[in-house]
């Protein structure tokens, strides 16, 4: 009788002997789909709950989803996959960024830019860069700099993701003190997020408030204090619990912010939320710029 019956060994010696049922004999577009629907699956999970979640059950899917490039396929099939393959590695390298696992985070983003590069989707390849980029730029804003510039010579690239680059090189080149430029980027970002327009089917989150946020951080690394206050405090209420990592984290932002320009009462409530929010959240990065807040609103009693 299975119900009820008690053992003495964990529940994860009932995985025992099982293992992979190895690669396919054919790969078709059935095990394409399936690679784009687990980046899907795990962008949502990543948005929602945060890094550290993500990060583990995305790399199991990258293994079974990189072993499939072994396997005989038409040519079509392989271009597909490949593209797939990197919009997975990508997103599974972010989890690994936001969890503080820097060294795993730059192989896969190695391997994402990669497999882009075995496909046709200049869009995947230049956020793959953008995010390579991200994962460097506190320490080589200067690096940073050179690989969304690479990026942005693709004049392939959509106008949603165009807009993602040319705020993210904003905020990069205002961390090298070329603020003109950072501003000059800023209001290009600016215009080509009013225009909207199509994004690649990996890109879901590419929405109007993720770039909303993009320019508002660069606004930030560029010292427009007031206009990135404001920009802020009209964009946190319109995230959602389904983008509770970044709510978290832009909270954090303007409470930084609150505390550079002397509101301290203001900045310590925030960052109370944000505590709050992160309860329910998994995300190694912004725990620890909530922890360095905290430690300044305390030294600035």
């Amino acid at each position: 009788m299975l119900a009820g019956t008690a053992t003495p060994d964990p529940l994860v010696r009932l995985l025992d002997g099982l293992g992979a049922s190895g690669v396919p004999g054919r790969v078709g577009r059935s095990e394409v789909e399936a690679v784009r629907q687990a980046t899907t699956v795990y962008t949502t999970m990543d948005l929602r709950y945060g890094g550290e979640v993500a990060a583990d059950v995305s790399s199991g899917a990258l293994r079974w989803a990189v072993s499939l490039l072994d396997a005989p396929m038409r040519a079509d099939t392989r271009m597909e996959l490949c593209e797939a393959v990197g919009a997975l590695a990508d997103r599974t390298a972010w989890t690994h960024f936001d969890s503080g696992r820097t060294h795993s985070a730059r192989r896969l983003s190695t391997l994402a830019l990669r497999t882009a590069d075995e496909g046709t989707d200049p869009d995947l390849r230049a956020h793959v860069l953008l995010n390579m980029a991200a994962q460097i730029g506190d320490a080589l804003p200067g690096e940073a700099v050179r690989l969304v510039e690479s990026a942005l010579s693709d004049q392939r690239v959509c106008g949603s993701e165009r807009a993602n680059l040319h705020a993210g090189l904003a905020g990069h080149l205002a961390k090298t003190g070329a603020h003109d430029d950072a501003l000059r980027h800023i209001t290009q970002a600016e215009k080509l997020a009013e225009r909207g327009g199509d994004r690649p089917e990996w890109a879901g989150f590419l929405t109007a408030e993720h770039l909303d946020s993009i320019i508002t951080l660069a606004l930030a690394s560029a010292g427009e204090d007031d206009e990135a206050i404001r920009r802020f405090e009209d964009l946190i209420p319109r995230m959602g619990a389904d983008r509770l990592r970044g709510k978290a984290g832009r909270m954090i932002d303007l409470a930084g912010l609150y505390a550079k320009v002397g509101r301290s009462d203001e900045a310590r409530g925030l960052a109370d939320q944000a505590g709050a929010a992160l309860s329910f959240v998994r995300f190694t990065r912004v725990t620890d710029r909530l922890a360095t807040l905290h430690c300044c609103l305390i030294a600035g009693k």
